[in-house]
């Protein structure tokens, strides 16, 4: 009785994975082998604390949704190495065809995007400085 139920279960599992295999493609609409941006405030050679404005292999689109009303594509850059000019990023879909790299532009702007100088000092990338000092995680 147990191999039997185990064998159904086994065959019915099977017949799961080869039709969802065949139903779960996923489009690519845009593809970005370099993240670009366009009207940056800066070059992307000017230091901003001891690191590049942009450092391209830094950037990598960490999410994207359409916005229908605006037309435009929202997308986000993870912060979590240096070199990254804007979080939060959009382009309008109506300049781009499907299979493009679009250039992206800090949204709303990028001041709005700009990080505050403490995030530029030197002992923030430095784990050596960050193990060495003495933090109070406790919540009183």
């Amino acid at each position: 009785m147990k191999n039997s139920v185990f064998c159904v279960f086994f065959a019915l599992f099977g017949c799961f994975c080869l039709v969802s295999g065949y139903q779960s493609e996923v489009e690519n609409v845009y593809y970005w082998r370099e993240v670009l941006y366009e009207n940056q405030p800066y070059s992307d050679y000017t230091l901003i604390g001891k690191y590049p404005y942009r450092i391209p292999g830094n950037n990598d689109i960490t999410g994207i949704e359409y916005h229908a009303k605006s037309g435009l594509m929202v997308t986000t850059v993870g912060r979590i190495r240096p070199g990254i000019p804007s979080t939060l990023n959009a382009f309008c879909v109506a300049d781009y065809d499907k299979g493009t790299s679009p250039y992206i532009w800090g949204f709303p702007d990028y001041e709005k995007n700009t990080l505050k100088p403490e995030f530029y000092r030197d002992s923030f990338y430095d784990s050596r400085n960050l193990l060495n000092k003495n933090h109070n995680y406790s919540a009183g």
